[in-house]
Formats: structure tokens, sequence, C-alpha cells
């Protein structure tokens, strides 16, 4: 090979080696710029339902309740909670009453208002906002047994008005009055057999 071929290869290998330097350099530059965001720790917690009672599994009407004769009558309260983390609807519903008590004259009534709305629940037919009647002989609809109207299907309006959920840590206080009603007539059916008069109440949350 003459001397000017190989001057010419050598030319060539270094113009390679050049370029590929020059190109090492260049793409190198360019991977030196770079950038990244990021967003740990994505947590879900769930929260909670549940409700807060008072008398919780303790009977509402404990004042004069023994040694009942007709005409008397009185009044207890109950509190009831949203200790949810988030709103609920919540409804009542009576269970199992038995009235040992009344007859055709001395009749077992009584009536449920929620204080903190001022609504009458009880009777139906005084259903709305004030203070529910006074419980005599003439009060009808107040039977001892309200199941078709404590169902558990309609709900109790919260503090935000009809239809309203409950919000969290909102309170509604009850009071479930009561009277074993007298129209004046004797009648001693039920004297000295000691009859009793009973219910349950539950308190149902749903979420909402």
């Amino acid at each position: 090979m003459d001397t000017n071929a190989r001057n010419t290869r050598k030319v060539a290998l270094t113009v390679l080696a050049l370029g590929a330097a020059t190109a090492a350099v260049v793409f190198g530059s360019l991977a030196a710029w770079t950038a990244r965001t990021t967003n740990p720790n994505n947590t879900i917690t769930a929260g909670k339902l549940t409700m807060g009672n008072d008398k919780d599994a303790a009977p509402v009407l404990t004042t004069n309740v023994t040694g009942v004769v007709p005409g008397d009558g009185d009044s207890d309260t109950v509190t009831i909670t949203n200790t949810s983390t988030g709103a609920m609807s919540v409804a009542l519903t009576q269970l199992t009453p038995v009235d040992n008590m009344s007859d055709g004259d001395n009749v077992m009534k009584f009536t449920v208002h929620d204080d903190t709305t001022d609504t009458c629940l009880y009777p139906a037919a005084a259903f709305g906002s004030g203070a529910c009647p006074a419980i005599d002989s003439a009060l009808a609809g107040a039977g001892w047994d309200a199941t078709s109207v404590f169902d558990g299907s309609t709900a109790i309006a919260g503090t935000g008005g009809a239809a309203s959920d409950w919000a969290a840590s909102e309170a509604h206080t009850f009071t479930v009055a009561w009277a074993y009603t007298d129209d004046g007539v004797v009648n001693n059916a039920k004297n000295g057999t000691n009859p009793t008069a009973t219910f349950d109440l539950q308190w149902d949350g749903t979420q909402v």
C-alpha cells in the first residue's frame, strides 16, 4: 500500500473517531437534563357509622312507672346522637308492644316529641311542628301499639328541615310521655291483677 493510501485511511479513521466522541458528548449532555415529580402514600381510610344513646340498652320510661292507677302519667327523655364521621338518616321502630292494662275505659296511651326540632312525631294525626297534645281519654290515635307509625321506614328529620339527614355529631332529645287515661267510668277489670304495658324502641341509622 503506498504512502498516500495509508495517510488517507488514517485521516478517515481519525474523522470517525472524532465524530463518535462528539456524538457521545452531545448525547451525554442531553441525558443530563431530567425532571421528576411524585405522589406518594395515597391512602384511603374508612370512616364509621355509629350512634349514641344516653340510655343505651335501658328503658326510656323510668319515672313513676310502678303502682300506676287510672289517671296517672309521666314522661322521660332520651338523647340520640349521630357519632359517625358523616351524615346519616335516622328512623325509629317500636317493637313488641304489649298492653295488658287497657280495658274499655282505662287506656294506655303515649306520645313522642322531638324536642330538638320541636316536632310531634306521635300520634300521627298530630304530626308536625309544635308540642304534642295532652294525653287524655279523648286523644285519638295515641294507642300503645304504634308499630304502624314507627316501623322503621320513615326518617326523622334532622335540624336542617323536613326530610334532611342528621349531620355528624348532631343530637336530638326526644320526650316520651305516657298516661293511663281514665274516662270517668268505674271499671275494676284490671284492679288487683297487677297488669303491665311494655314496648321496645329501636333507633336505626343509615348511611347517606
